[in-house]
């Protein structure tokens, strides 16, 4: 899959379908920890990949899904916290 704005993506096997759940891949190659995890949030895969495909997409995406990028966001934050 070629580089986007979101750390968020759907797996390959699931291009070509409708609907896709979002995946983040957490990676710290210090601690050696390479790891995969689903956020169980589905989207449409037409739409996501145009919402990350600009910088303008995604705010548009995120005006007209709200709910879903403050999700996304707080997996974020959890993330990170988890990290440190």
């Amino acid at each position: 899959m070629a580089k986007t704005l979101s750390r968020f993506y759907f797996l390959k096997k699931d291009e070509n379908k409708d609907k896709a759940t979002l995946f983040v891949r957490v990676q710290d190659p210090i601690r050696k920890i390479d790891v995969q995890f689903t956020t169980r949030l589905r989207v449409s895969v037409p739409e996501w990949r145009v919402a990350v495909s600009s910088e303008d997409a995604l705010a548009r995406h995120r005006k007209e899904y709200p709910k879903l990028h403050d999700k996304l966001g707080r997996i974020e934050v959890m993330l990170k916290r988890e990290m440190e």
